[in-house]
């Protein structure tokens, strides 16, 4: 049995679309109905949680990733990004799951270039922070059994930025995008077939999903202009400082699997959410 819990987010779907025609993959509801139940904002002795059978594990997606949010209340991010996760992994390997952990690059401050998974973590925002306290408890508490994911940025056709960017571009309207905040970008279906091949493995410790390289989101949305066939000089470029933001010198992180390039990953982004786009108006 493979347990995804957190199967309502956009990285949810992209696992059930990535294990399509595979058996024995099992989805919690954050609603409290159907045979099994996690909601991270209720009590713990309120879940139910199947035993894992021979070779069980399990994906924790759940979290609060909003960093703005987790900012605004730190006390509710706390219990959603660190204390529940932690106590719903520790209720997991005791039903006999290997914990798959997603986290982020954000458990590092960005002053270092392509840091490896064994790199000292030094995060600035909350939720960087919550996440690399979340990576130490759950290794901590089960050493061989859980490994956790650190994901530099997913993008994908749901990114709300690349939607607005897409519909703005299409109807000839400008937008602004930072030239000083860069991202390494993967697709949410890279990040689902590692995650589950993490899970098949059953291999513990921390490991890296990035690009390859760094991509400012001004050059990002230059070249969904062009992907799109819109005028480049509608991407106007805007600095992010002042604003309060989380502006990394590097995000890429060191990987030992070959990583995307990051006009990959955007290009597709771009292409798919136009497609939704034009598909939804006819």
């Amino acid at each position: 049995m493979t347990l995804l819990v957190g199967a309502e987010g956009c990285l949810g779907h992209a696992v059930i679309a990535a294990a399509a025609g595979e058996d024995g993959l099992t989805a919690t509801s954050r609603e409290d109905s159907g045979p099994y139940y996690v909601n991270l904002e209720t009590p713990p002795d309120s879940w139910r949680l199947p035993d894992a059978g021979p070779g069980g594990a399990a994906l924790i997606l759940a979290a609060l990733t909003d960093t703005a949010a987790c900012e605004a209340d730190p006390a509710r991010a706390r219990r959603l990004n660190l204390e529940a996760p932690r106590e719903l992994a520790r209720m997991l390997a005791a039903r006999g799951f290997f914990v798959v952990f997603p986290s982020t690059s954000q458990v590092f401050d960005g002053s270092a270039s392509l840091p490896g998974p064994d790199a000292p973590t030094n995060p600035v925002t909350v939720y960087g922070g919550l996440k690399a306290e979340a990576e130490a408890a759950i290794l901590g508490d089960s050493p061989r059994s859980a490994a956790v994911l650190r994901i530099s940025k997913v993008l994908d056709a749901g990114n709300g930025l690349i939607r607005r960017w897409v519909g703005d571009l299409l109807a000839g309207r400008t937008v602004e995008a930072f030239s000083d905040m860069v991202m390494a970008p993967v697709s949410e279906i890279d990040a689902a077939r590692t995650m589950l091949g993490l899970a098949r493995a059953r291999t513990p410790g921390r490991f890296h999903l990035s690009a390859a390289r760094d991509m400012s989101y001004f050059e990002a949305a230059r070249l969904g202009a062009a992907v799109l066939g819109a005028d480049p000089g509608l991407v106007r470029p805007v600095s992010g400082a002042g604003r309060g933001l989380f502006l990394p010198a590097h995000a890429a992180l060191g990987a030992s699997d070959p990583a995307p390039e990051p006009e990959e990953v955007v290009r597709r982004a771009f292409e798919l959410a136009a497609g939704a786009l034009r598909g939804g108006r006819t």
